[in-house]
């Protein structure tokens, strides 16, 4: 019994020895795995790194290849509204040059008219002058965020646009206090308010409207500002409502819209403001929302 029981002890500790090995060889294994494994998910971790990187860089510069095409179309709508603003007197500043060449030629102009004609020129060319420092304003870029007044902001769009507003015959009706300051850049706010009235003009052209109209208002809540710009033109087909904040999407076609007026107009209002611009219909055209924050 006692050589039977040694035998059995020998057994066991043998049958332990190996499980301590196994154990042993089976840790070693797992941690070659695990090392493995990490070094695979490092280099999986490094490669996604850079592809996100990449995609990041290459979303960048997109958007900053639309920034730019969309200031160059708002500077073209620009340019054609100073076009606009400069017709009148220049045609009254010819008239003026006119009536005083032919008074000196025929008659001799008297020391009175000289004056007249240069009080009457004067007042032109600095109203023109006046034109072209508000083209100037509107792209001067700014570094810094700033509050500005929404009611002066809406007013110095309006001053430009003012001459195509009064040709088109558009009614503006506005429903907003002095006073009510947000945070961004004036300018870039003023572009996404141009982009806003060219968008109405097209609607009201391809829907033939008569009697044009524009309200624009401002409601306050606790915690935001929400401007309403809402036109008359019948509203935005429900088939591509959903749409007309998508880059390149435009109804115009090719060679009248670039289609990247609403995106970039959604991308500095969320991007650069942190707010959010919204469209739905209402019941007599189409509604747009700019919603800004009180606080930033």
């Amino acid at each position: 019994m006692g050589g039977y029981g040694y035998i059995k002890y020998i057994q066991q500790i043998g049958a332990l020895a190996e499980i301590l090995f196994f154990s042993l060889a089976l840790s070693e294994r797992i941690n070659l795995l695990r090392h493995q494994h990490i070094k695979t998910l490092s280099r999986l971790n490094s490669s996604l790194q850079s592809e996100v990187y990449e995609k990041v860089s290459e979303i960048r510069e997109k958007d900053e290849l639309l920034m730019q095409k969309f200031r160059l179309s708002t500077m073209g709508e620009m340019l054609e509204n100073i076009s606009h603003q400069w017709k009148q007197p220049l045609h009254k500043l010819s008239l003026v040059i006119q009536n005083y060449y032919f008074k000196h030629k025929l008659e001799g102009a008297s020391i009175e008219e000289l004056e007249s004609f240069n009080e009457q020129s004067s007042v032109l060319v600095a109203y023109m002058s006046s034109t072209i420092d508000d083209f100037r304003n509107f792209f001067n870029p700014q570094k810094e965020k700033e509050y500005f007044d929404v009611r002066e902001n809406l007013e110095e769009v309006m001053e430009i646009l003012s001459s195509s507003l009064e040709e088109d015959k558009i009614s503006i009706n506005i429903d907003i206090a002095y006073g009510i300051n947000i945070n961004g850049h004036s300018n870039k706010f003023g572009q996404v308010l141009l982009n806003l009235f060219s968008n109405a003009k097209d609607a009201f052209l391809s829907n033939n409207i008569e009697k044009k109209a524009l309200y624009i208002s401002v409601v306050e809540t606790k915690e935001d500002f929400i401007l309403k710009f809402e036109d008359n033109a019948g509203g935005i087909d429900k088939s591509i409502i959903t749409k007309i904040f998508d880059p390149y999407f435009s109804t115009k076609g090719f060679k009248e819209g670039a289609g990247i007026g609403l995106y970039m107009s959604k991308m500095i209002i969320e991007n650069s403001m942190h707010g959010k611009l919204l469209v739905k219909n209402s019941k007599n055209g189409a509604e747009f929302s700019i919603i800004v924050s009180k606080v930033l």
